[in-house]
């Protein structure tokens, strides 16, 4: 119980070990070491989101029509889409699919998010907008 209140010296805070043997007694250790790398990776992306739905909005240009496709309606029905703290707008997504723009965030899978696989942007989005 410690565990949740005090801070270890490692820098994952705890072991793979330990939240095995007091979070999730029945995973292995492996299954515990990608559940906790797709977490890191779901955090990155989220704050890398917010960054860039802030910077689109301060910087970019709104008045662009998005294409349609169908991983533009995938994240637009998604209900991180619409989740008030992001702010996210239907022309930002351009941006945040855009190789060029997302080089500014170390260009984290904000796509995984949205469910959408890599195939799918690659299908919707070829050249990488």
């Amino acid at each position: 119980m410690a565990i949740d209140t005090v801070f270890s010296s490692s820098d994952k805070g705890a072991t793979d070990a330990e939240l095995r043997f007091l979070k999730l007694p029945d995973c292995s250790k492996r299954e515990v070491f990608v559940l906790r790398r797709e977490a890191q990776d779901a955090v990155t992306a989220i704050l890398a989101l917010y960054q860039a739905a802030r910077i689109c909005r301060e910087e970019m240009n709104d008045d662009i029509f998005p294409t349609e496709t169908p991983v533009m309606n995938k994240v637009l029905k998604h209900p991180l889409f619409h989740d008030p703290d992001l702010g996210l707008e239907s022309w930002m997504v351009e941006y945040l699919f855009s190789k060029k723009f997302m080089k500014r965030f170390n260009n984290p899978k904000i796509h995984v998010l949205f469910d959408v696989t890599d195939k799918e942007l690659e299908q919707s989005y070829p050249s990488g907008v």
